[in-house]
């Protein structure tokens, strides 16, 4: 019986089970056609009622690019106005200018070339982590100077070998090379021009861009404060650097020199200095980072994409090389046509191209209050002047067959002694104000009017 009965049992259930599948099949239809309706009613009110969202989203691409770089240009309207300049720059030098006008105009043009440039690498920099962001910025933020270095010493170099094939070629015979004034005082001319420039930058950092600082911030608040220890090695690092360029100047004075001479002793020391520098980037971002942190933001945000941060970089730096030749050229020229210092030219005028953007940088984060970074802008871009840049142009010219070495004249190394042991003395105690800021800014006009008023060109 149990046996008939869950026989018929079965035969009465399955066509309901089929009829029950069925209708569970259609009701899935169902509800998939109704879930596709409320889709197309949700994109429809998007659209009538919250369009813009989607039009943002459909343009937050270019945003990040050209409206981004644009943006750039637009937030520091003078730079891009005396962006005009470059143009211009290269008319005067094509067309044959006076060599004032063609000196002006690259002089102009290589200001904003420069500030943008610094810009640029803090967007490439925020797209890496924190020690090559740092390197990046120790490496592009004297790069106007740099070029300019580089492009001196390849036209001393060119200079000299054009002296070499004449005297060879002449009627002098091959010891007319040294005789020849042209020759190697052309050479001469721009190593001088080397060597002036980047002392004239780590004066300006140490003097003019931290002594404006302390000033315009000291007149807002009545103390200023920052971190001691990081101070205290700054100032060790500018005393080692300026002892250690002094050693190839008082080695010239020895009479009895054996070997290379000061050409070997300079370029001991320089890769002894540029080692030296490669410690203190381990020490400040390494081992000992803390002591170098500031109060920036660390989670800043980029604002270019990294392929156009990378080809703006590649476009100024290329802009900035064309410049920086068009005014190591015209330099000489300049100063004998504007019966003007060359000295002053190259240890006053040119560094302030590479450090307008810096000076003003340094003094807005002063006047925010933000002493240690500017402080680290100022004194920090001084020591890689003086303790990396200057002896690696040594080097870079001894790979290429120049004779630039670190003999700067006891004039020179006496005035960076001393602006470095003021320096060193104001900001030791952790706190400055506006009056220490008139004394260094006093001190840069002082030796503004040095070297305004020294004649010649070959004491450095």
């Amino acid at each position: 019986c149990l046996g008939e009965f869950s026989f018929r049992m079965v035969e009465v259930i399955r066509p309901h089970r089929r009829l029950s599948n069925l209708e569970k099949h259609e009701r899935q239809e169902e509800e998939e056609r109704e879930r596709q309706e409320r889709r197309r009613n949700s994109t429809d009110q998007e659209e009538g009622d919250g369009g813009s969202d989607l039009r943002e989203l459909a343009h937050s691409e270019p945003q990040g690019g050209v409206a981004a770089t644009i943006d750039l240009f637009k937030s520091k309207p003078i730079l891009s106005a005396l962006l005009a300049f470059v143009p211009i720059g290269f008319a005067a030098f094509y067309l044959d200018w006076a060599p004032a006008l063609i000196f002006g105009t690259s002089f102009l043009a290589l200001i904003p070339l420069a500030g943008f440039l610094g810009d640029i690498t803090e967007e490439v920099a925020i797209h890496t982590n924190a020690a090559i962001g740092a390197l990046l910025n120790a490496s592009f933020g004297n790069a106007t100077e740099l070029i300019i270095s580089c492009i001196a010493v390849k036209k001393a170099i060119n200079m000299s070998k054009e002296a070499a094939t004449t005297a060879l070629g002449g009627e002098d015979g091959p010891g007319s090379v040294e005789k020849s004034g042209e020759g190697a005082g052309g050479e001469s001319h721009f190593n001088d021009l080397v060597q002036l420039t980047l002392l004239g930058s780590v004066l300006g950092n140490m003097l003019l861009v931290l002594g404006s600082s302390f000033l315009l911030a000291g007149v807002k608040r009545p103390e200023l404060t920052y971190n001691k220890k990081p101070v205290d090695i700054y100032g060790s690092l500018l005393i080692i650097s300026v002892a250690l360029l002094a050693i190839p100047s008082i080695f010239e004075f020895i009479p009895n020199k054996i070997g290379g001479g000061t050409a070997t002793v300079s370029r001991i020391i320089s890769l002894g200095m540029i080692f030296f520098y490669v410690l203190y980037l381990f020490f400040s971002l390494r081992t000992h980072r803390s002591l170098f942190d500031d109060d920036g933001d660390d989670d800043e945000e980029a604002n270019l994409p990294l392929p156009i941060a990378i080809v703006l970089l590649a476009i100024i730096t290329l802009l900035i090389s064309f410049h920086s030749d068009f005014l190591v050229d015209a330099v000489k020229p300049t100063a004998e046509q504007l019966n003007l210092s060359y000295m002053f030219i190259a240890v006053i005028l040119i560094p302030i191209v590479g450090n307008v953007a810096e000076h003003a940088a340094a003094i807005m984060l002063a006047m925010k209050g933000k002493m240690d970074v500017a402080i680290g802008i100022a004194i920090g871009s001084s020591i890689q002047i003086a303790l990396f840049m200057i002896p690696f142009m040594v080097l870079v010219s001894w790979v290429l067959g120049g004779t630039l070495t670190l003999n700067f004249h006891m004039f020179s190394i006496v005035i960076v002694f001393t602006s470095v042991l003021v320096v060193k003395s104001i900001v030791q105690d952790g706190s400055s104000n506006w009056f220490e800021g008139s004394l260094l800014v006093g001190m840069y006009l002082a030796v503004c009017a040095c070297y305004l008023f020294v004649g010649g060109e070959h004491i450095v």
